[in-house]
C-alpha cells in the first residue's frame, strides 16, 4: 500500500466508532461436507409444515386436473358412440319407410289384379247362389255297392309294434290284407 492510502485508513479507523460483538464472540470454521450434509437431511426430515402441504396440495390439483382429463375422454368416447347409434337409427327407419312402401305397394288390389290375369286368370263375373232342392237328400245318400263288400283296414306303426285296426265295422267275412304305411 502506498503511504496515503495507509494514513487514510488509520484516521478511518479513529473516526468510526467502535465496533462491539452483539453475542458472544464466535469464529466461523468451515464445517466438513458430511456433517453439512447430516444437518441438511435433519431439517429436511423434521420437515417444514408449510412445505408439505404444498407438496400434497400439488399432488391432489394434480390428480384432479388428470381425473378430469379422464373424465372428458370417456364423456367424448360415449357421445361418438351415441352419434353413431343415432345415424344408425336414422338408416334403419329411412329403410323401415321404403319397405313399408314397397310392402302397400304389392297389397294394392290393382297389382293383384294385374299379377293374375298375367297368370292366365279370368274375373270371376256373376255370382252364382245354388240353392237345394227337396229331393237332393235322398240323391246324395250314400249306399254301398254289391261288388264293395269290404273295407280295407288301416295300419298304425309306432317304433317298437305293428298293430292293425279296422276303419269301420264291416259286414263281410273275410277282409282284405293289411297295407302298411310308413310314416
Amino acid at each position: 500500500m502506498s503511504p496515503g492510502r495507509a494514513a487514510a485508513a488509520a484516521r478511518a479507523d479513529e473516526l468510526a466508532p467502535a465496533r462491539r460483538p452483539s453475542g458472544p464472540t464466535r469464529l466461523r470454521t468451515a464445517e466438513a461436507p458430511p456433517a453439512r450434509l447430516a444437518r441438511v437431511g435433519a431439517v429436511l426430515r423434521s420437515g417444514n409444515l408449510i412445505g408439505r402441504v404444498g407438496t400434497l396440495t400439488a399432488i391432489a390439483l394434480f390428480v384432479a386436473v388428470f381425473g378430469v382429463v379422464i373424465f372428458q375422454a370417456l364423456l367424448v368416447q360415449g357421445q361418438a358412440r351415441l352419434d353413431h347409434l343415432d345415424a344408425q337409427i336414422a338408416h334403419e327407419q329411412q329403410a323401415s319407410k321404403q319397405l313399408e312402401l314397397r310392402l302397400a305397394q304389392l297389397d294394392s288390389p290393382a297389382r293383384i289384379v294385374t299379377s293374375a290375369r298375367a297368370l292366365g286368370m279370368i274375373d270371376a263375373g256373376d255370382v252364382v247362389y245354388l240353392q237345394p232342392a227337396a229331393t237332393d237328400d235322398a240323391q246324395a245318400r250314400w249306399t254301398p255297392s254289391a261288388t264293395a263288400t269290404t273295407i280295407p283296414s288301416t295300419t298304425t306303426t309306432t317304433p317298437s309294434t305293428t298293430t292293425t285296426t279296422p276303419s269301420r265295422a264291416s259286414t263281410a267275412t273275410t277282409t282284405a290284407p293289411a297295407r302298411a304305411t310308413r310314416p
